[in-house]
């Protein structure tokens, strides 16, 4: 999963990441190719999970979960027998970040700080530029104005979104589909929500 080989990173030295050898940092953003784990790195939580994307079956254990070593926590940290809460200080590549304690493209639901110029991105989103380098995978200003993130278009629940890609008044997506979820009507391209679901 990509969380997991971005957690298997947590205790390779900055230096090492930036430098040569490891140039092809842009392999994290390779897909899972297990179909019956992508529902771990889909910002919603479904399937057997016991928080978003985490526990259950096929998902890192969510923080508090028993553990024996730390690969087995969302977190990459394992305490006294328990996974450690993912944070945005924690000095380790974890939760939805695409660099050391930044790039959460979820933005305005979770509180990690977009990415600098030069360290490693998914997508634009993940950038304070908005643009992540699609040769390179880091953030960088862009070449020609174009940014490349969009949040209506990036399968996680992120922004202010209502559900995955749909719903928000901020970042302008679409409306959700029925058995969406939905705050407000304008969430639902029907324009009805009733009980937290679109009609």
């Amino acid at each position: 999963m990509i969380r997991r080989t971005l957690a298997s990173l947590g205790g390779v030295g900055v230096a090492a990441l930036i430098g040569s050898a490891c140039a092809n940092v842009a392999g994290l953003n390779a897909p899972d190719t297990n179909p019956a784990a992508q529902h771990c790195i889909d910002g919603v939580r479904d399937a057997d999970e016991q928080d978003v994307d985490c526990g259950g079956k096929d998902c890192l254990a969510c923080g508090g979960a028993p553990c024996t070593t730390d690969a087995d926590c969302e977190s990459n940290t394992c305490a006294n027998g328990a996974c450690k809460v993912p944070t945005c200080s924690d000095g380790v590549f974890d939760g939805y970040e695409s660099w050391l304690d930044c790039g959460d493209p979820r933005g305005m639901t979770v509180s990690c700080s977009l990415c600098g110029t030069g360290v490693h991105c998914f997508n634009g989103c993940n950038c304070q530029s908005a643009y992540c380098d699609p040769g390179t995978s880091t953030c960088t200003p862009s070449p020609n104005g174009a940014l490349n993130c969009d949040y209506c278009k990036d399968g996680v629940l992120d922004g202010d979104e209502s559900d995955v890609d749909c719903g928000g008044v901020m970042s302008k997506c679409p409306g959700c589909a029925a058995g969406k979820h939905c705050s407000v009507a304008t969430d639902c391209a029907s324009m009805l929500c009733k009980a937290g679901v679109c009609g």
